[in-house]
């Protein structure tokens, strides 16, 4: 994600993790910007009583663009680390856009920790890191 806080999070991991050899910025994997995108992915992550929106007024991005949005993104992703295993850095929304792209069942995930999209016998799986 180009966001500053996901963007920092990437150069805090390379710094630690000798065998990560590039940052490369993905747009597409950037959180979703609007009240409907975020409503949705809040009620996936349970959330009953939804916060203020005001800030996302005006900003016009649906559930379905935001998902096809983030599966852009993963093509681009798996297109360019053919030869080693990708490591997304983004936000809560774009890892629960995984989830549904990758026909994954969504498991609430606290902020700020790791998970793995795991490709094996022609499927994926998620765990914790």
């Amino acid at each position: 994600s180009p966001l500053s806080r996901a963007k920092r999070t990437a150069e805090i991991i390379a710094e630690s993790q000798p065998g990560i050899k590039r940052i490369i910025e993905v747009p597409e994997l950037m959180e979703t910007a609007s009240e409907e995108s975020a409503r949705y992915v809040l009620s996936l992550k349970g959330v009953e009583r939804m916060p203020s929106f005001e800030k996302l007024k005006g900003i016009s991005e649906t559930t379905d663009e935001f998902l096809f949005r983030v599966e852009q993104g993963l093509k681009v992703v798996l297109t360019r680390s053919v030869d080693e295993a990708p490591l997304i850095v983004a936000h809560g929304g774009v890892c629960i856009a995984l989830c549904k792209i990758l026909d994954l069942e969504f498991f609430r995930t606290p902020n700020c920790c790791m998970v793995a999209f795991d490709f094996i016998n022609k499927g994926y799986s998620i765990r914790f890191i």
